[in-house]
């Protein structure tokens, strides 16, 4: 297991010569972990475990991702408030649906740290999702904190 950090250095650099004299942010650590079970299936992302809405569910961790994206089927089975934007976006399979939202996501992660998602899309992810019970994806570096 790895901690997934908004803020760090290489062993034996110091945080100066990284981040020059500002003043150090504290950042908090999330545990993010590989899956033998999931690589094996075409998921050998980083993976990272959280609890929202009482439910224990698994988010892949996508550096490349400019926003975090919940599946459909959180969304939907666990009642979380969404709302409708007036976008459309075309989904996996090709239909094109309005795009809903969700703000201020509460939640924990596998190590018991509070975290918020302050915005998500919810878009539809193939059907696999849902069995391997991937709620989505997160982008690392919207969790950065303030000032970064």
């Amino acid at each position: 297991m790895v901690g997934l950090c908004a803020m760090g250095a290489a062993p034996g650099v110091s945080a100066d010569a990284v981040h020059g004299s500002a003043p150090a942010i504290t950042a908090q650590t999330a545990p993010v972990f590989y899956d033998s079970a999931l690589s094996a299936q075409g998921f050998p992302s980083p993976l990272i475990k959280t609890q929202i809405a009482g439910h224990e569910v698994i988010f892949l961790v996508d550096t490349g991702a400019s926003t975090h994206v919940l599946a459909d089927w959180f969304v939907n089975e666990w009642a979380i408030p969404s709302s409708d934007t007036d976008s459309t976006a075309q989904g996996s399979s090709g239909k094109t649906a309005r795009e809903r939202v969700v703000r201020g996501l509460k939640g924990r992660w596998g190590n018991g740290q509070p975290f918020t998602l302050n915005q998500a899309a919810v878009i539809s992810f193939p059907p696999f999702f849902k069995t391997l019970r991937i709620g989505g994806l997160i982008s690392p570096q919207l969790l950065a904190p303030a000032g970064m």
